[in-house]
């Protein structure tokens, strides 16, 4: 990739950042720097792919998706286009989840153990709060994709965790993600149970 990347005014060895290339689109980043790297990129493509290509939901993020598929295309390259896509789901790889019965069986445990470990200390503002609005906000403060992600990312590079659990992480972050703010909101935490009514006086009770 550096001898493909060298003949132009950017070095290869400041080009990638931490979260991939950060520069501004329509003066550092231009249609002539997207086909230079991604053409770079196909030569480290292990066969005719496929390579799936997903953007976020900026405005410029579509025009980009389409000059790098269209680069990896001429360079014989299979492209699936995604459109838009969270990079998580793009990353997961279903193919590692099903292969190994355990990853699956590790799925529903993870869940739990998100719900448990992010939410449980939800449940201290009971009193508070309420059962209900109280259960609601556990739920939602276990929601989470972002630090799943990241770490099953970290684990996968430095060898530490393998592609199914790596996958299997990935797909508990995306169920917390589906289940946990319906089910926060079926609990309906902003209405309140009616208050018990008074007990008639025994006076007027005679009467």
């Amino acid at each position: 990739m550096a001898s493909s990347l060298a003949s132009g005014p950017v070095s290869p060895d400041h080009l990638f950042g931490t979260d991939g290339i950060r520069k501004i689109v329509g003066t550092e980043i231009n249609p002539e720097f997207i086909a230079r790297v991604v053409s770079a990129y196909s030569h480290w493509v292990d066969g005719p792919g496929p390579v799936l290509i997903a953007h976020d939901f900026r405005t410029t993020s579509d025009g980009i998706a389409r000059i790098c598929a269209g680069t990896l295309q001429m360079h014989g390259v299979d492209v699936y286009e995604m459109g838009e896509m969270p990079t998580p789901c793009l990353q997961f790889n279903v193919r590692a989840l099903f292969s190994h019965a355990s990853s699956l069986i590790l799925v529903p445990l993870l869940v739990l153990a998100i719900g448990l470990v992010r939410g449980g200390p939800a449940l201290l503002y009971r009193r508070k709060l309420g059962d209900k609005p109280a259960v609601a906000a556990g739920l939602l403060q276990a929601t989470t994709l972002t630090f799943p992600v990241v770490v099953a990312a970290l684990g996968s590079d430095l060898g530490l965790i393998n592609p199914a659990s790596a996958a299997a992480l990935i797909g508990a972050s995306l169920l917390s993600v589906l289940l946990f703010p319906a089910a926060a909101l079926s609990l309906r935490p902003w209405t309140r149970a009616p208050d018990p009514e008074p007990e008639p006086d025994e006076h007027v009770a005679k009467l």
